[in-house]
Formats: C-alpha cells, structure tokens, sequence
C-alpha cells in the first residue's frame, strides 16, 4: 500500500482566502510603516518636543472616507486633538455636539483640527503667524461613490 503525503491541491475557495489573507497582512504591514515613520506630534509634557515647528495640522473631513475613524484615533492617541468627532479626553459624538465644543474652541490650543465645515472655516488661520497644513482624505473614486450609494441604501 503506497501512502501519499503530499497535501491535497487547493480548493478554488481556499486559494480565494489565502490570497485576502496575504492582501490584508500587506495592508497592515503597509498602514503599520506609515505610522511609525509619520511627522504628527507625539504625546509629550512639553509642546515645543510634540510640536517643534509649531504646524497646525488640518484634517478636511470628506464623507466616506474614513475621516471619523481617523479623527477618534487621532485624538485618542494624541494631546491637543480637536474635532467635531472626537477632541482629546472627549471621544463621544454626542457630547462634543452638545456641549459646543467646536463652537467654543479657541483653537490656539488645538495642533490637529478635524472638521466637516467648508473651505472658509479654514481662513481663521491665515493670519495667525502659524503654518497650517492641510490634509485630504483620498479614496479610489469607484469606491468611494459605492460607498456613498451603500450609505445612502440606495
């Protein structure tokens, strides 16, 4: 009686989750490599060591492209976060909005902003002697207009 040992061929199935598996471990790996070498302020006593050239970062919040996520994670792991999704110590949607928090902000305090306002919310800043460096979310246009249909439940 001849015993084979090798391992039977794959399934077109398996062959479907080895290959998401590997695409989702590249994806981490990938997401992992540009957090560790980003230039955003890390959490420090002293302000000048978080925020050395003084940048006001700006999040300009597009629907559908994960910007909620990445306002809550930000603030977070972040001191002077401030966003309408998520402020540092303040996670909760509902009490930012009901407290004003984006109202009554002085944002002299704040090195990151997250907002879904229009472009003039951003022309506070231009005289304020600090750079600002504004950051858009981008998303492949395909995926992102499914995204909003699926949203929609359209």
């Amino acid at each position: 009686m001849i015993v084979n040992f090798l391992p039977k061929p794959l399934q077109k199935k398996e062959k479907y989750v080895i290959a998401l598996l590997l695409l989702l471990i590249l994806m981490v790996s990938t997401q992992f490599d540009s957090i560790v070498q980003s230039d955003m302020p890390l959490q420090a006593t002293n302000r000048q060591a978080e925020n050395p050239n003084n940048v006001l970062y700006g999040h300009i919040h597009i629907a559908r492209t994960g910007g909620t996520s990445l306002n809550r994670q930000i603030a977070t792991n972040y001191e002077r976060v401030c966003g309408n999704k998520g402020f540092t110590n303040h996670l909760r949607f509902k009490y930012i909005k009901n407290n004003n928090l984006m109202e009554s902000t002085n944002f002299d305090e704040c090195d990151f902003i997250s907002t879904e306002k229009d472009y003039t919310f951003w022309d506070q800043f231009e005289h304020q002697g600090r750079p600002v460096e504004l950051h858009v979310p981008c998303k492949n246009p395909v995926s992102h207009l499914m995204s909003m249909v699926n949203y929609d439940g359209k």
